[in-house]
C-alpha cells in the first residue's frame, strides 16, 4: 500500500514537473 502510494506521488511530481517545464503543451 505505501508503494502504491509512494508511486502515485511520484508520478504527480513527474505531471507537475513536464507541466512547468513546458505549459505550452500541456495547455495546447
Amino acid at each position: 500500500m505505501m508503494v502504491l502510494r509512494f508511486g502515485q506521488l511520484f508520478y504527480c511530481l513527474l505531471l507537475n514537473d513536464t507541466i512547468r517545464s513546458r505549459p505550452a503543451d500541456t495547455i495546447g
